[in-house]
């Protein structure tokens, strides 16, 4: 009861700050709100990683293992160079000489989020990069799809963070490619993904993107359009005796829970960008931007379609679901940021009540 008390207090203190910060006008006011917010979120997120109980879910029960297993080898020569994921065991090791404990690795993968977002916003939010930072961290951490990735996909979130992060800085500066073989030997097929969406955000032209995304969200209404895909793609799987069982699982069955979290998470958002970010709106807009643009497109526009599909379009979500709520922040009204965000601090208050049993107290 203490717990949920504690998380009550700190959503209201998040709502109170995220609407004066939204409404009020004095930048005196507004530090000092930014400050008590900001520190509600760290409060919130640390409280959360800190309590909950590390064996409750499948994989993370396997990262758990996975840690322990690396911190009693004599040296990282013992690491096979061709077992999976070479680089993560790496990672898990050299972690092990600031801390045996899982717990705090768990808790430095919540801090990861936050430095994500950091460089994120500080990349495309030139005006006011405090106050974004704020927003984009009520949304961000702790939501529902951030809770997967810190735990039931943590290696694909780490290797798909720090492509996101490195191409990011790519782009100013050739030279943080050469760090592209850490994502790579973290996880390399989530890193495979991440590039193949970066390399089509040059391809694609932006109109083209539009028309996909708009097909994207009526096939997830229609839900029609999913089964016709995936039917049409498992005929030609049985046909050609593909076998890719592991990736594509079978039309999904969502909870109504899920496609709520769907539709506010994912497909609101991505259409109050489309309404309101128009093709001279688009074009006034640096290269760097334009192509990460397009790549939320391409990531949260195909993730929405697969969604009915496979469980594993949260894999290509990933890349694009810090860059889909900074650029809805960008490109939207003060009331639909009232309306959204609030209902996203819900949410993610909602979703955290709901692993109170999963909490080890």
């Amino acid at each position: 009861m203490t717990i949920k008390l504690s998380f009550i207090i700190i959503l209201l203190f998040q709502i109170l700050s995220f609407n004066i910060v939204l409404l009020e006008k004095s930048n005196y006011h507004r530090k000092q709100l930014l400050f008590i917010g900001f520190s509600a979120i760290i409060l919130e997120s640390l409280l959360f990683f800190s309590i909950v109980d590390l064996s409750y879910g499948d994989d993370l029960i396997g990262y758990q293992l996975w840690f322990h297993k690396m911190g009693i080898i004599n040296t990282v020569l013992s690491i096979n160079t061709h077992s999976k994921a070479w680089g993560f065991s790496v990672l898990l090791y050299y972690f092990n000489f600031f801390s045996s404990s899982f717990r705090f690795f768990f808790v430095s993968v919540g801090l990861f989020s936050i430095f994500l977002i950091y460089i994120v916003v500080n990349a495309f939010e030139k005006t006011n990069p405090t106050i974004y930072f704020f927003y984009i961290s009520l949304i961000f951490i702790l939501n529902r799809y951030q809770l997967d990735f810190s735990a039931n996909i943590l290696r694909s979130f780490i290797s798909g963070g720090l492509l996101l992060i490195i191409l990011i800085y790519a782009f100013d500066n050739y030279k943080y490619l050469l760090l592209l073989p850490i994502p790579f030997l973290i996880h390399d097929l989530q890193f495979l993904l991440g590039l193949a969406i970066f390399i089509l955000a040059y391809i694609i032209p932006f109109k083209t993107l539009r028309l996909i995304v708009i097909f994207a969200v009526l096939g997830y209404f229609i839900n029609y359009l999913g089964n016709y895909f995936i039917t049409t793609l498992g005929h030609f799987i049985k046909m050609n005796k593909i076998n890719i069982s592991a990736v594509i699982t079978g039309s999904q069955m969502l909870t109504f829970s899920r496609k709520l979290q769907n539709l506010f998470y994912l497909v609101i958002p991505i259409l109050i960008v489309l309404k309101n970010l128009h093709f001279s709106n688009y074009d006034k807009q640096g290269i760097k931007t334009k192509i990460f643009i397009k790549v939320m497109f391409i990531s949260i526009g195909f993730a929405i379609f697969l969604v009915n599909i496979t469980p594993r379009y949260d894999r290509i979500m990933l890349i694009g679901l810090p860059l889909l709520y900074i650029f809805f922040l960008k490109f939207s009204g003060k009331w639909e940021k009232f309306f959204f965000v609030n209902a996203i601090i819900i949410m993610n208050f909602v979703a955290l009540l709901r692993n109170v049993s999963h909490f080890n107290i």
